[in-house]
C-alpha cells in the first residue's frame, strides 16, 4: 500500500512526470537504486488509489530495463512493495554499515571529481543499505541525513582550506551542492583566465600591429627623407652639372671668340701688311716709271 500525498496536480501532469523517470538497469554506477526508488515512490504517492495509480505503476515498470526488468518479470502479480523488495534484495547492498563507513573514511584522492564520484557512490550504497534494512529504525545513526553529513565532512577534509571555507560560507548541506559550487567557481575562473588571455593576446596583437605600423611608418619616413635627400642631391648635382656645362660652354665660347679674334687680327694684320706692302711696291714702281711727274697746277680759288 502506497501512502497518498494529495497535491494540486492533474492526472496528465503526473503522466508526464512518470515518463521523465530515468531508466534503471540494475547497474548502480549508472543510476542509484535508492534514488530511483525514492523518485518512483514519490510519484505513486501523488496518485489516487485505483486505476490511475495502476496506470502510473505500469509506466514506472516500463522504466526498468536489462537485468532489473528480467528480475521483476518473475513476479506473478507485481505490486509496488513486491517490486521494491525484489530490487533491493537483488541489487541492494549486502555489506554492513561499518564496512561502508570504513570505505568512506579511506577515500584519499586529492582530485575533486574523483573524490566526489567515490563518495557519492558510497553515499548511495549506505542509503540503499538503510532503505532495505528491515531493522532500520534501530539504526537511526545511518539515516540519509547523517550519511549526507558524513560524506560532506569527508569531502571538505580532502579539499584545500579556502575551498572548504567557501562550502561552509555558502551553507552547502549536501555533497552535490558542494561539488556543484566548486565546479561553478572553477568554471568562472577558467572563463576569467580565458578572457584575460584573450585580452592579453588582443593587446599584444594591437601592440605588435602598432609597433609594425610605427616601424613601417618610420621606415617609410626614412625612405621618404632619404629619397628627398637623394633627389635634392641629384638635383644639386644636375644643377652643378648644368652650371659646369654653362661655364664650360661660356669658357668654350670665350676661347672660340678669343681664337676667332686672334685669327681675325692675325689675318687682318697679315692682309693689312700685305696691302701696304703692295701699295708701297706699286708706289715705288710708279716712281720708277715716272721719275719726273707733272707738276700739279694749283687750283683756282675764288675768295
Amino acid at each position: 500500500m502506497v501512502e497518498q500525498i494529495p497535491l494540486p496536480l492533474d492526472f496528465g501532469e503526473l503522466i508526464k512526470e512518470a515518463r521523465k523517470l530515468p531508466t534503471y538497469t540494475g547497474n548502480n554506477r549508472e543510476y542509484s537504486l535508492t534514488t530511483w526508488l525514492e523518485e518512483a515512490t514519490s510519484l505513486l504517492q501523488l496518485v489516487q488509489p485505483g486505476d490511475q495509480q495502476s496506470y502510473i505503476l505500469r509506466l514506472i515498470l516500463y522504466k526498468l530495463q536489462g537485468e532489473a526488468r528480467h528480475v521483476v518479470q518473475k513476479l506473478p502479480n507485481p505490486t509496488w512493495n513486491t517490486v521494491k523488495n525484489i530490487l533491493l534484495s537483488t541489487f541492494g547492498v549486502h555489506e554492513t554499515y561499518s564496512t561502508i563507513v570504513n570505505r568512506i573514511h579511506k577515500v584519499s584522492s586529492r582530485n575533486i571529481e574523483d573524490t566526489y564520484y567515490k563518495l557519492n557512490k558510497l553515499l548511495n550504497r549506505i542509503n540503499t543499505k538503510y532503505v532495505q534494512d528491515p531493522q532500520r529504525e534501530s539504526h537511526s545513526e545511518f539515516n540519509p541525513i547523517r550519511n549526507e553529513n558524513l560524506v560532506l565532512n569527508k569531502f571538505k577534509s580532502l579539499l584545500p582550506e579556502f575551498k572548504s571555507y567557501l562550502i561552509e560560507t555558502r551553507n552547502c548541506e549536501t555533497l552535490n551542492q558542494a561539488y556543484n559550487l566548486l565546479r561553478e567557481i572553477e568554471q568562472n575562473i577558467d572563463n576569467s583566465n580565458y578572457n584575460n588571455k584573450y585580452k592579453n593576446n588582443s593587446n599584444n596583437h594591437n601592440n605588435n600591429f602598432r609597433n609594425n605600423f610605427n616601424s613601417n611608418s618610420n621606415s617609410n619616413t626614412n625612405k621618404y627623407q632619404t629619397n628627398r635627400y637623394n633627389n635634392h642631391r641629384s638635383n644639386n648635382n644636375n644643377n652643378n652639372r648644368q652650371y659646369n656645362n654653362s661655364n664650360h660652354y661660356r669658357d668654350r665660347n670665350n676661347n672660340n671668340n678669343n681664337n676667332y679674334n686672334q685669327n681675325y687680327n692675325r689675318n687682318y694684320n697679315r692682309n693689312y701688311n700685305s696691302n701696304n706692302r703692295m701699295e708701297i711696291d706699286n708706289s715705288n714702281i710708279y716712281r720708277h716709271n715716272n721719275p719726273n711727274p707733272d707738276p700739279i697746277e694749283p687750283m683756282d680759288t675764288d675768295f
